[in-house]
């Protein structure tokens, strides 16, 4: 678990540093901020075993990350390389599967239950 911490961290710290020197100019900057930082709240549930939000809202974040970050990365959409494209998969890894646990394995990624918030299972 020491893994998932500290991957936490590094990702934090990076997005952080990214979201303080990004140029907050377009309305799309700004839906990219709120969603990059509900991703590291999903990391960060899944790190310290929590659960928050409904499945379904999860499952949904889940095919926008993927879509979001490896569609316009593909050959053809613009000029990215085969290493920077294989370097940003390579380090999604630990993310993806810390998206993919809390959408669709909570009961066996061995989550607890926040009192008092909504995650019910309705998926």
């Amino acid at each position: 678990m020491i893994f998932w911490k500290i991957y936490f961290y590094f990702v934090f710290g990076i997005v952080l540093f990214g979201l303080v020197l990004e140029e907050y100019n377009t309305m799309y900057s700004y839906v990219s901020a709120v969603l990059t930082m509900i991703g590291i709240y999903g990391l960060f549930l899944y790190v310290f075993k929590k659960k928050l939000f409904m499945l379904w809202f999860w499952k949904f974040y889940f095919v926008y990350f993927l879509i979001a970050n490896f569609y316009p990365n593909m050959p053809g959409n613009v000029d990215v390389s085969y290493f920077d494209m294989l370097m940003t998969f390579i380090s999604a890894i630990p993310f993806i599967i810390a998206l993919f646990s809390i959408a669709f394995l909570q009961d066996s990624a061995g989550l607890e239950e926040k009192k008092g918030c909504a995650s019910r299972k309705l998926i």
